[in-house]
């Protein structure tokens, strides 16, 4: 929390100004059920989020390399200014350990939000973000959420790379050909069913 705080003044300008930057954001992302009044999280009456709006936050953060390494980072051990000795930080998202795809996000608990966890798994190239809140068995059921998302989404390729969409002739003056090409191969998860 006070890292929070010392980040928001020093990107913000203040806490204050932090907050109106995150709310700006929020908008952005077109979050309809979100509204932010301190950088950590703590329970305010005005300070609120959803499971879907978390879910997007998350996604979008995910897109960032430097915040994907964070929050799979199990063990981070850091030299302690003035001492010879260095510290250990352990992530405390069990999920880590628990579930061989996951590789992030965030556990969280308040006295108002109670058990919030926000998390991420990567199996063959496709990722998922699922979030449970107030969940008293939320690392089970985070498990057999990514576990169905794996099984009955599974990534199909759309288009390849280089195939033709659509082509087309058509005559005036000279002989002119449009050939419409996939830049990129897409893959989307579609269900088996």
């Amino acid at each position: 929390n006070d890292a929070a705080v010392a980040i928001a003044n020093h990107i913000g300008g203040s806490v204050e100004g932090f907050v109106y930057l995150m709310n700006e954001k929020a908008a952005y992302l077109g979050l309809k059920s979100t509204h932010f009044m301190n950088p950590h999280g703590l329970d305010h009456p005005r300070h609120y989020s959803s499971a879907y709006d978390l879910a997007v936050m998350t996604a979008y953060a995910l897109k960032n390399p430097v915040f994907q390494q964070i929050v799979k980072t199990k063990v981070k051990v850091a030299d302690w200014p003035g001492e010879e000795w260095r510290h250990k930080f352990y992530n405390k998202n069990r999920l880590l350990t628990m579930y061989p795809w996951a590789d992030g996000v965030k556990t969280g608990y308040t006295r108002q939000a109670r058990r919030t966890l926000v998390a991420s798994a990567t199996k063959d190239g496709q990722q998922w973000v699922a979030v449970t809140l107030n969940d008293g068995n939320d690392w089970k059921d985070m498990i057999q959420m990514f576990n169905y998302a794996f099984q009955h989404y599974p990534k199909h390729t759309v288009v390849k790379q280089g195939q033709i969409i659509e082509e087309t002739t058509w005559k005036n003056n000279q002989n002119w050909q449009l050939v419409l090409t996939a830049e990129k191969t897409l893959a989307y998860p579609l269900s088996i069913e």
